[in-house]
């Protein structure tokens, strides 16, 4: 009988599931065992104020950092759902002090660091992968120069570095593939790919070739994936027509995260890059932007809760 109760974002076989990764339901989780789901989301947006905060003490004083804190409050805590960016924020502060280590020319910091990006990486795997991939990239690559740079020794890069975060990804990775295998039979595949699998037609990238029309039963389903996914992956092909979308992207990134208020600050980003850690921070925002232009859909906030 599942295919009366056919619905988006959700697959009926083999199991029936959410196409989403785990993390935001386990924090619904967490608020219904302290008595109701919602629980979890206000707990969530605490966690992640507090973590921006954090963050960006790696950079500003403490009262400026405060503030940093306070701002999404008003701005994603009262008119969005989005409770990703904990993870982002859990990587940043490691970033900010590798940042500060290269072009301070001083030491790696502490074991402790790596386990908290380690952690952030769980999250982000588990809540937005691509995107958590591409913010990862240049924290990465930021690692690996000051490793040639300072050629630390080879024991200590293991203790200190790879084996604190190798750790946590394995048993993230493992317990990743357990949750596929039980949902999708596969723990090579995610119930994602499943759902796009199923019912999509426009792929996720702009140089991916469209999929074939699958079976549509309900004619609401049909509507959304070939009057409104398809439409936007077949503008995007052309070069006016990613250009638009791109500048439609950007118009968005600006209304929901910065607005007209924090767009006051950046008229000082010409003094800001002359700090050798801002310019780090503002190479891991400048390639987070462009995985964002090569998706076919972006939407900050698809829904509201």
């Amino acid at each position: 009988m599942w295919i009366h109760f056919e619905t988006f974002h959700v697959i009926f076989y083999p199991t029936y599931a959410s196409m989403y990764p785990p993390a935001q339901g386990l924090l619904l989780l967490a608020g219904r065992l302290l008595g109701h789901p919602f629980v979890g989301v206000v707990l969530s947006l605490g966690l992640m104020c507090a973590a921006i905060c954090w963050m960006l003490q790696a950079w500003l004083p403490p009262q400026w950092a405060l503030l940093g804190g306070l701002l999404p409050i008003t701005r994603i805590g009262m008119f969005s759902y989005w409770r990703t960016a904990i993870a982002g924020v859990l990587w940043r502060p490691s970033a900010a002090h590798w940042c500060w280590a290269r072009a301070e020319d001083r030491p790696a910091p502490a074991p402790w660091r790596r386990a908290h990006a380690g952690a952030g990486s769980a999250i982000l795997a588990n809540s937005r992968p691509y995107e958590g991939s591409v913010l990862a990239l240049p924290v990465a690559v930021s690692l690996f120069l000051w490793m040639l740079g300072n050629r630390p020794p080879p024991w200590t890069l293991m203790r200190r570095v790879v084996l604190p975060v190798l750790l946590l990804l394995t048993i993230t990775g493992g317990l990743m593939g357990y949750y596929f295998l039980r949902v999708t039979g596969n723990p090579l595949r995610m119930p994602y790919q499943v759902n796009r699998a199923t019912y999509g037609v426009a792929p996720y990238f702009v140089w991916q070739t469209a999929n074939a029309e699958p079976p549509y039963r309900h004619a609401a389903m049909r509507d959304f994936y070939l009057q409104i996914e398809l439409p936007a992956y077949q503008r995007m092909r052309s070069a006016t027509g990613f250009v638009r979308e791109t500048a439609i992207k950007f118009l968005v990134i600006w209304g929901f995260y910065i607005g007209p208020a924090l767009t006051i600050p950046l008229f000082a980003l010409p003094w800001t890059l002359r700090d050798r850690r801002i310019r780090w921070l503002l190479i891991a925002g400048a390639v987070s932007i462009a995985g964002t232009v090569v998706v076919t859909f972006f939407i900050p906030t698809t829904s509201r809760s």
